[in-house]
């Protein structure tokens, strides 16, 4: 009979484990201690018959078994967190903010662009890597994902992926600098100083691939995760960096930031990336119905 009828209870620790990554992880997220979930697993096993969890290093994996148990777990848990997030967003008067996720050094005037329809609502921004993010955006600690890259198609994330915006790219530099460099574009880029965002952002990756391309070796004077530290820097006359199109005119009023040339075969991209829910919350639908149509 226990079989038939699980214990939802001991099976939300186990769904929790297997999101976190580990006992210690869940406990801090379900506020328990880990010994209750440690517990709670060993009961749950017992009850099936089967075990569902094996240690791989010092993270735990899910068995076959496990990942079969999981998949119905995430289907309930899933569902629960969002019937609780409709009920709390419709509590009259209730002040529920929209979580948004920022990644990949995105220009603030693109964000603010991409957020307008949440302007004069309640906001939470915070920056991270997109792997974080997209983590937090299925435990539904975000409603929302702004990122230069979309939904990894190696993703288990149930979501869509929302085009915002697309441009080509500029270089940039300050006037000082741009009067420094000498001879053709792009060539005339190699060597040159260099403010670039971190490495494994979506942003970076693309300017990487086409400095090898043009043949150019950048002289990296810094790597940052916020755009205003990277336009600030640019402004003082540190090096020169990437920026979307359609901030052009933003770059030469508020920085002073002439344009080097185009590099026309990049394209800046700002996607959303959001679950797929039944029931959207209406400021979310506001922002994703301004975009392309969703795809993986």
């Amino acid at each position: 009979m226990a079989a038939e009828h699980p214990n939802y209870h001991q099976l939300l620790y186990f769904w929790a484990v297997v999101r976190e990554g580990g006992v210690v992880r869940a406990a801090e997220s379900l506020h328990v201690t880990p010994q209750t979930i440690s517990g709670q697993l060993k009961l749950l096993q017992a009850s099936i018959n089967g075990r569902l969890l094996s240690r791989v290093g010092r993270r735990l994996e899910p068995t076959d078994l496990g990942r079969a148990v999981f998949r119905v777990a995430e289907d309930i848990f899933a569902r629960g967190l969002e019937l609780a997030e409709f009920i709390r967003a419709g509590t009259p008067r209730a002040a529920v903010p929209l979580l948004v996720g920022i990644a990949d050094a995105l220009p603030a005037s693109m964000i603010c662009a991409a957020l307008a329809p949440a302007i004069g609502t309640r906001l939470s921004c915070r920056e991270g890597e997109l792997d974080a993010l997209l983590s937090d955006l299925g435990a539904h600690r975000l409603d929302l994902v702004l990122a230069a890259s979309a939904l990894p198609s190696s993703s288990p994330l149930r979501g869509s992926t929302y085009l915002l915006s697309e441009s080509d790219v500029l270089v940039l530099a300050a006037g000082s600098l741009a009067r420094r460099l000498k001879g053709r574009f792009p060539r005339n880029l190699d060597r040159a100083p260099w403010l670039l965002p971190l490495p494994g952002s979506a942003i970076r990756r693309a300017i990487d691939a086409w400095f090898g391309r043009q043949g150019i070796v950048p002289n990296i004077i810094a790597e940052l995760c916020s755009s205003e530290l990277l336009q600030e820097m640019a402004a003082r006359g540190a090096g020169l960096i990437c920026a979307p199109a359609e901030v052009e005119q933003e770059m030469a009023a508020r920085h002073g930031l002439a344009v080097i040339g185009r590099a026309r075969d990049v394209r800046a991209r700002l996607y959303a990336i959001a679950l797929q829910r039944q029931v959207q919350p209406p400021v979310l639908t506001g922002i994703l119905g301004r975009a392309c149509a969703p795809g993986r």
